[in-house]
């Protein structure tokens, strides 16, 4: 299969393009369809979108909507916005969720099939000095969590390193009794929850259901319009593991049939390794923590992103939308994995960036998810890179507020923006929905055509030109891998992150361009 066609035209530089740009090149907002959806006034709203030379809108159902989601109305209102879009001049991408983040079709994927809940292990840590009897029940959460919850392994470690499986000793399902020895010994107890909130993102089964229920209702909605009017979809901070992740907490992503998958990847059975990935047990530690990484970002990349992008080129639609974390080496870890491996199935890559605030030398990190996401979009020949910008500015985000940030996130290689977000309504509390709108209720609305004019002329000579860099800066996710623990923060990932978002913030700073390159595939080659 080939990519869809792109809904922008591809033109040299010229005086006369320069002077007018392309309406194909100006900003792709979220419209947060949030309230009735009254057909008079979405015809009304589009033709402002019009009037303010936008080249179309993404069609978000949002917090607030007041009717069901997927829905037969729903549905008839996005085939409204499509030709009345169409008959204005306007594109209609349609965003894939109900709020954020996107994979469960508002919820309806796991009310259809429970069995697909996320999945995740926890390891609980109990130390203990014998001689001494040990007796640790999981039946209940008097003393510790172990809500919902199967025993998948236990194991203990000396203070000398002695690994001992207790797997074996597991009574009644849930009991592990264990007579501890002389000397220091910390207790692995390690078991699988499910989270009844999210999907499984590592079962191809989920992203199918995701499908069927969150994509396929707007085909018929579109009218045979794909391809051409809806020229793609976007999907918004999905992930392998939502519950804690942003937390130092002893928790991965796990999945249906993970030791099965693992053995067959890898070669090696992995439940006796486990407690490798939570502590440093001998010289084998980084090598089954690499191996687990590097499963979980396939498992995740072939499950979730290369089913969408398949969906879409079947029906001659673009992929597009962002990941989550892209600026935290540490963080993306349990949620992404390696971001290259998923950038590899969008036709448009894209990035989000958030709040009023751009990187500075006491945030050197701000820079990182535009550059890694514009390095693969270089390297991936992606001719735009989409960026989410502007969502929680605050109510009194002004226009020079709004260029501030749009100028640097363009110097970090976007060429694609996508407000967040214009709200159908303000009325109650969608107010406090990740203000501002910046749509017909911004006080300078009516000047926001000038601002439409800037960034189209940015992006069209910001795009179709081939970037050249200098300097290659390594994307060190696999030594990351290596040695990562979920609980804790070590001196390794500390300085590696630290030393990371640095030198690039300081080569920036001192105008030396660069590219992320990720380790992986440069060893690889």
């Amino acid at each position: 299969m080939s990519a869809p066609a792109v809904p922008w035209p591809r033109l040299g530089v010229d005086r006369g393009t320069f002077r007018e740009p392309p309406r194909e090149y100006g900003i792709l907002p979220f419209w947060f369809l949030n309230g009735e959806l009254d057909p008079d006034e979405m015809r009304w709203q589009l033709r402002e979108l019009r009037d303010k030379k936008l080249p179309g809108i993404i069609l978000h159902g949002r917090y607030g909507l007041e009717t069901p989601y997927i829905g037969d109305t729903y549905l008839e209102r996005i085939g409204l916005a499509v030709e009345e879009a169409e008959r204005l001049g306007l594109r209609t991408w349609i965003y894939d969720e109900m709020n954020w983040p996107s994979g469960t079709a508002d919820h309806r994927v796991l009310q259809a099939r429970p069995d697909l809940a996320q999945r995740y292990i926890q390891c609980v840590a109990l130390d203990a000095r014998g001689p001494w009897f040990a007796y640790l029940t999981g039946e209940d959460s008097r003393y510790l969590d172990f809500q919902r919850s199967t025993p998948v392994a236990a194991f203990a470690i000396s203070s000398e390193g002695e690994l001992v499986d207790l797997t074996p000793n597991l009574s009644f399902e849930k009991v592990l009794p264990w007579q501890v020895p002389p000397g220091d010994w910390r207790l692995l107890y390690i078991v699988e929850k499910t989270a009844d909130y999210y999907i499984d993102a590592l079962n191809p089964e989920s992203t199918a259901e995701f499908l069927r229920l969150g994509y396929d209702p707007y085909v018929a909605a579109a009218n045979g319009r794909l391809g051409s009017q809806v020229p793609g979809f976007y999907t918004d901070e999905p992930a392998m593991h939502y519950f804690l992740s942003g937390q130092d907490v002893p928790i991965l992503p796990w999945t249906k049939d993970m030791f099965r998958r693992f053995r067959e990847r890898n070669g090696y059975e992995l439940r006796p390794y486990l407690p490798h990935l939570f502590f440093d047990v001998d010289v084998e530690s980084p090598r089954v923590r690499f191996d687990f990484y590097e499963s979980l970002t396939e498992f995740y990349s072939d499950a979730y992103y290369r089913q969408i992008r398949e969906w879409c080129e079947e029906r001659g639609v673009l992929f597009t939308g962002h990941l989550l974390y892209e600026e935290w080496l540490r963080a993306v870890i349990r949620v992404e994995g390696n971001l290259f491996r998923h950038y590899e199935h969008f036709h448009v890559v894209g990035v989000d960036h958030l709040y009023p605030i751009i990187g500075e030398r006491d945030n050197p990190a701000e820079h990182v998810a535009m550059k890694v996401a514009s390095s693969a979009a270089h390297q991936l020949r992606s001719e735009r890179l989409l960026c989410e910008s502007f969502g929680g500015m605050f109510m009194d985000a002004t226009m020079q507020r709004m260029k501030w940030i749009a100028d640097w996130e363009y110097v970090l290689g976007v060429n694609l923006l996508n407000p967040h977000g214009f709200h159908y309504t303000l009325e109650g509390q969608r107010k406090r929905d990740w203000p501002p709108s910046m749509f017909y209720q911004y006080p300078w609305w009516r000047h926001y055509g000038a601002f439409s004019d800037y960034i189209s002329r940015l992006s069209y000579l910001l795009t179709g030109g081939r970037h050249v860099a200098k300097l290659a800066v390594l994307w060190p996710m696999t030594s990351l891998f290596a040695n990562y623990t979920p609980q804790a923060r070590n001196r390794f990932d500390r300085r590696t992150e630290f030393d990371f978002n640095v030198l690039t913030d300081l080569l920036l700073r001192l105008h030396h361009d660069f590219d992320y390159v990720d380790d992986e595939a440069l060893a690889a080659s």
